[in-house]
């Protein structure tokens, strides 16, 4: 990862520590950063964020001293996410891209996504184009009672305040329990016995039904994505992805196609590329010393 490409990717990682010595040593570098992608965490979660930042205040000044933020994406860890907006309404007028996600497990009920924080964007980044968020499974199985009204407060929120998003993205986290986007994953002392597969063909009609409902004029894709866990010997786990995209094609009168992946990918951003050999070791060495 080169910082002075404007370009900062911290993985699965939420490193306080670099944060710090790029703010020291590179401000210049850290002002003219454009897209940043990271972990959101106090905490350090096995196999999930291995390197969490201690103090959540060292992120906001890290993402306030960007000057012209334009695309912003976050692995929230925290139930309550609200300390990152005020770093991310600091970029109201350059914000194009905002990716929030909580990983498949890891929080009972987060309140990332509620139908007030979706109006406080509305009417603070006018710019905005690109939008990933979460809603929970409950929300997602109503959608089976009620095809044609289905919605939720949050996705309610989006068609009244954001029309002019070009393309979202809604993740639905899964636990091991069935439901209407897959069979119940069954697993043991010795790991996953059976991992089902996703229902494609129920999420592709749930895609297609959603970009339905926004703005034929602007909205021309809407992705659907599942994550789910996957148990494996002494309860190690991997997080998985199934994506689902509906897209309006501009040569059939706006006629929504929709395609699935048949089975289950990546979840997690790659560990990043190192920065500086020095601060590298350093990092490594917090790690390693356990002083995270």
């Amino acid at each position: 990862m080169d910082i002075s490409s404007g370009n900062v990717d911290f993985g699965p990682a939420c490193p306080g520590i670099l944060m710090q010595e790029l703010l020291r040593d590179q401000p210049e570098q850290v002002r003219k950063v454009t897209k940043f992608q990271t972990s959101f965490s106090q905490t350090h979660h096995f196999m999930l964020c291995p390197l969490p930042c201690k103090d959540l205040t060292t992120m906001h000044t890290f993402i306030t001293s960007m000057s012209a933020l334009q695309e912003l994406s976050v692995l929230s860890y925290e139930p309550d996410g609200s300390s990152l907006w005020p770093a991310i309404l600091h970029h109201a007028s350059s914000l194009r891209s905002l990716s929030i996600h909580t990983p498949p497990l890891v929080l009972r009920d987060p309140q990332t996504w509620t139908a007030d924080t979706i109006s406080t964007l509305a009417s603070n980044l006018p710019n905005l184009k690109h939008l990933e968020m979460d809603i929970s499974l409950s929300e997602a199985e109503s959608f089976f009672s009620d095809r044609k009204t289905y919605s939720t407060p949050a996705i309610d929120a989006v068609l009244n305040h954001l029309p002019h998003l070009e393309s979202i993205q809604i993740t639905i986290p899964l636990g091991d329990e069935a439901s209407s986007f897959s069979d119940e994953q069954i697993w043991g002392a010795s790991g996953c016995k059976y991992f089902p597969p996703p229902q494609s063909r129920v999420c592709e009609n749930m895609a297609a039904a959603l970009l339905e409902r926004f703005p034929a004029g602007t909205t021309k894709r809407l992705k659907l994505r599942l994550t789910r866990r996957i148990w494996q010997d002494r309860a190690q786990f991997y997080c998985y992805a199934h994506c689902t995209e509906a897209a309006r094609e501009e040569v059939a009168d706006g006629k929504v196609a929709v395609e699935a992946e048949k089975t289950w990918g990546e979840y997690l951003p790659n560990w990043p590329g190192r920065i500086d050999e020095r601060v590298w070791s350093r990092l490594m060495d917090e790690y390693r010393n356990g002083r995270w």
